[in-house]
C-alpha cells in the first residue's frame, strides 16, 4: 500500500539539526539503516530533550552498555579523563603532604621521594606527571643559555667595534704623520716645490700676517698651526681642495674648534685661501647615501706665483714655517703613540695581540720622524719671530680673539655684528663688561663699515635677526640653483645654432631669459616656428645691437597674443592672468556704474512721486469749502485758510463737544 506525501507534509517534516543541516523526518518512512546495523537513539540526546536524537552505539565504554552517539561519547570520555587526573593529582599531593609532615632529615631521604606514576627519583620526559617539571626545568636552562650566549655575542661585537674604531684611528694618524713627514723630507732634500710646497705656502701666510700687523709683539696664536694643517691637507701639486675638517684639524694641531674657525677667518681675510664650499649638516637621504653626517668645508690656497709677497720676504719665514710643521709633526706623533697604546689595550681586552710587523713599522716610523726633525726642522729660526714673545695673560678659554693688541693686530677680528638695538651681541658673544676691547671701542659702527670705513662713527645697518660671521661674507653664502637651469642652458645652446645672431651673447643671459619666458617642454625648432609664425622672420643680424633684449621682445610679442602656444609658457600664462585681472576690474567698474545709475533713477522717481502726491493734496485742499477747513491743520500745512495763525501766536480755540457749530458755518 503506497502512501501519498504532499508538499505541506514535506514542509512540516523538515527538521534543522543543531549543526545547521536540514533533513526530512517523515513519521511513517523508516530511516536509512546505520552502517553497523544498530539503530538505537543516543541516551544523552534523549535526556537533553533533542527533538530528533542522533543514533548511538552501546558499549562505548567496556563497563557501560549505554548507547551514545559520537559527540556525546567524546564529551563523556573527556569528563572521565579529567576526573581520573584530578583523583591521581589528589593522591600525589596527599603523599607529598605525608613526607612534609614526617620531615626531611637528610639529602638521601629527600632523594628517596619518587614520582608516584613512573617511580623515578628524577623527572623524565616519558612520564605524564613529572614531564611537566622536566620540561619547565629544561626551558629555564635553555633561556639562561640563550641569555648567556646573547651577552657573550654582544660583548664580542662591542670588542670588535672598539678594535675596529681604534685601528681606524691609528690608520688615520699614521697617514697624517706620513704626509707631514713626506712634506718636510721632500723640502729638506729639494728646497723647492713638489711635495714640500706646503712649507712655502705656510711661509707666504706668515709673511702676509706680519705685514698686516702693527707690531711684532704679541702672544703666539694658533693661526700658523691651523694654516700648516690646511696646507698639508691640500693637494701638493696645486694647493687646492683642502678638506681638513674643523674637529679633525683641531685635534691634529692641538687647539679648540672655535680657534680653528677664527684662524680660517683670519686666513681668508689675509687673502691666503678662499672657501670654495661651505660645510653643512647632511640631510637624512644624503647621510644614507654617503655614509657620513657632515659635509666638510673646502678651501683653495692662493698659488705662490699669484701671491703679492716678495720671494725674499717669504724666504725669511721658511725656517719658522719648518719649525711650526715640526711642532705639528711632534704633536701628531704623540697622538699616534696614544692611539697605539689604546689599540693594544683594546686588543688585549678582546683577546688579541699586536703583530710584530706593526711594532717594527712603528719603531721605523719614529726613527724616520726623529731624523726629519733633526735634519730639516733644526734650521736657525728667524730673528723677527724669536725675541718678541711674552707669556699670555690669564683669560678664559672662550676669549681667543678678545684683544687685538695682544695678538699684534690693528683691531680685534670681526667675531660679532651689532643687533637691531645696537647694544647686544648678535651671536651670543661677549657684552661690554667682558674682555678688553680694541681702541675702536667708542665707535658706533662696525669695523668693516662701507659708509665710513669703521672710523667715522656712523651706525651700521640694522638687521631684523642676528647674523652669524659666515652669513656676512658674500662669498661664503651658498646660491641656490634655479629650477630652470636644467633645461634653459641646453635650449640656449641649441638656439645659438638656429639663430646665428645670438652666438655672441652671454649664455647665462640667454638661459635666464628663456627660463623666465618659456617652460621645460620647449625645443629650439618649436621656439623658431613660434616666432616665425607670429612675428615673422627676425631682423638681419647686423641691425641687432642687443640680441638678448631683441629675443625677449620677440618672445613677448609671440606669447602675449590670444592664441595659446604649442607648449606651456610662463610669459603666456602671466599675460593671460593679467588680461583676466583687467577684464575682472573692468567688469567690476561697469557693475558699480550700473548700480549707481539705478540708484539715481530710483531716487529721482521717489522725489517725483512725493512732489506729485503733495500737489494732489494741495489741489484737494483747495477744492474744499472754506467752512470745512480746520484752521489748525491749515496753519500747520501752510495752506490757505480763513484764519492763519502767525508763528508765536496762541493756537485757536478748539471746538468742544456740545458747543454747537463754529461761527461762520452755514447750516443745512
Amino acid at each position: 500500500m503506497s502512501t501519498t506525501i504532499t508538499l505541506p507534509d514535506l514542509v512540516r517534516a523538515t527538521v534543522t539539526l543543531p549543526g545547521g543541516q536540514a533533513r526530512w523526518a517523515l513519521p511513517d518512512v523508516p530511516r536509512h539503516p546505520h552502517p553497523t546495523g544498530v539503530q538505537v537513539d543516543c541516551v544523552a540526546c534523549v535526556r537533553a530533550g533533542v527533538f530528533q536524537p542522533r543514533q548511538g552505539m552501546p558499549f562505548r565504554f567496556s563497563d557501560d552498555p549505554t548507547p551514545l552517539c559520537i559527540p556525546c561519547w567524546r564529551a563523556e570520555e573527556r569528563r572521565r579523563q579529567r576526573a581520573a587526573d584530578e583523583e591521581l593529582l589528589a593522591t600525589y599531593w596527599e603523599s607529598i603532604g605525608g613526607v612534609a609532615d614526617a620531615g626531611v632529615v637528610s639529602v638521601a631521604e629527600a632523594a628517596a621521594v619518587v614520582c608516584p606514576v613512573c617511580e623515578q627519583p628524577e623527572p623524565g620526559p616519558t612520564c605524564w606527571l613529572c614531564s611537566y617539571t622536566w620540561l619547565a626545568r629544561a626551558r629555564v636552562e635553555y633561556a639562561v643559555e640563550l641569555e648567556l650566549d646573547a651577552a657573550e655575542v654582544a660583548e664580542r661585537l662591542q670588542a670588535i667595534e672598539a678594535v675596529s674604531a681604534a685601528e681606524a684611528r691609528v690608520v688615520g694618524l699614521v697617514g697624517w704623520v706620513e704626509r707631514v713627514r713626506a712634506c718636510l723630507d721632500a723640502y729638506g732634500r729639494a728646497h723647492q716645490g713638489g711635495r714640500g710646497r706646503a712649507v712655502e705656502l705656510l711661509a707666504d701666510l706668515m709673511a702676509r700676517d706680519v705685514v698686516d700687523r702693527v707690531t711684532l709683539r704679541g702672544r703666539p696664536g694658533v693661526l700658523h698651526r691651523v694654516a700648516a694643517g690646511v696646507a698639508v691637507d691640500a693637494d701638493w701639486r696645486s694647493g687646492r681642495r683642502a678638506l681638513p675638517g674643523r674637529a679633525r684639524l683641531a685635534e691634529l694641531v692641538g687647539c679648540s674648534e672655535r680657534a680653528v674657525t677664527g684662524a680660517w677667518r683670519r686666513a681668508e681675510d689675509l687673502g691666503w685661501m678662499e672657501r670654495t664650499h661651505q660645510g653643512r649638516h647632511l640631510t637624512a637621504a644624503e647621510r644614507r647615501e654617503l655614509g657620513r653626517s657632515n659635509d666638510r668645508a673646502e678651501f683653495d690656497i692662493v698659488a705662490l706665483h699669484a701671491s703679492e709677497v716678495d720671494v725674499e720676504i717669504r724666504a725669511e719665514w721658511v725656517p719658522v714655517a719648518l719649525g711650526v710643521l715640526g711642532d705639528v709633526l711632534e704633536h701628531a706623533l704623540a697622538l699616534l703613540g696614544e692611539a697605539e697604546d689604546e689599540l693594544a689595550t683594546v686588543r688585549a681586552r678582546a683577546g688579541a695581540w699586536t703583530e710584530w710587523s706593526e711594532r717594527v713599522g712603528s719603531a721605523q716610523r719614529r726613527r724616520a720622524v726623529d731624523r726629519v726633525l733633526a735634519e730639516v726642522c733644526a734650521w736657525p729660526p728667524a730673528t723677527l719671530h724669536a725675541a718678541n714673545i711674552f707669556p699670555p695673560r690669564s683669560a678664559s678659554r672662550g676669549e681667543y680673539f678678545s684683544s687685538g693688541l695682544f695678538l699684534g693686530l690693528r683691531y680685534s677680528p670681526l667675531i660679532m655684528i651689532r643687533s637691531k638695538d645696537g647694544r647686544l651681541p648678535a651671536s651670543g658673544g661677549r657684552g661690554q663688561d667682558g674682555a678688553s676691547r680694541s681702541p675702536t671701542e667708542g665707535v658706533l659702527c662696525d669695523l668693516d663699515c662701507v659708509g665710513c670705513g669703521g672710523g667715522q662713527g656712523c651706525r651700521s645697518q640694522h638687521v631684523v635677526r642676528p647674523r652669524t660671521v659666515q652669513g656676512v661674507r658674500r662669498r661664503s653664502r651658498r646660491v641656490e640653483r634655479p629650477e630652470w637651469a636644467s633645461w634653459a642652458y641646453p635650449l640656449a645652446r641649441e638656439l645659438t645654432r638656429w639663430w646665428p645672431w645670438l652666438a655672441g651673447s652671454p649664455l647665462p643671459w640667454l638661459a635666464a631669459t628663456l627660463g623666465a619666458t618659456l617652460g621645460p617642454d620647449w625645443t629650439a625648432p618649436a621656439v623658431v616656428e613660434l616666432v616665425r609664425s607670429r612675428c615673422g622672420p627676425p631682423a638681419p643680424a647686423e641691425t641687432i645691437c642687443a640680441p638678448v633684449a631683441y629675443l625677449r621682445e620677440l618672445l613677448r610679442q609671440a606669447l602675449t597674443g590670444p592664441r595659446a602656444p604649442a607648449h606651456p609658457a610662463r610669459a603666456h600664462d602671466a599675460a593671460r592672468r593679467t588680461q583676466v585681472a583687467e577684464a575682472a576690474a573692468a567688469s567690476r567698474a561697469h557693475a558699480t556704474a550700473v548700480r549707481a545709475e539705478a540708484a539715481d533713477r530710483a531716487a529721482a522717481g521717489t522725489a517725483a512721486a512725493t512732489s506729485s502726491a503733495a500737489g494732489a493734496l494741495a489741489a484737494l485742499r483747495a477744492s474744499l469749502p472754506a467752512g470745512r477747513r480746520r484752521p489748525d491743520r491749515v496753519a500747520l500745512l501752510g495752506g490757505p485758510g480763513p484764519t492763519a495763525t502767525a508763528p508765536g501766536e496762541a493756537w485757536p480755540p478748539v471746538a468742544q463737544p456740545g458747543a454747537g457749530l463754529p461761527p461762520g458755518c452755514a447750516t443745512g
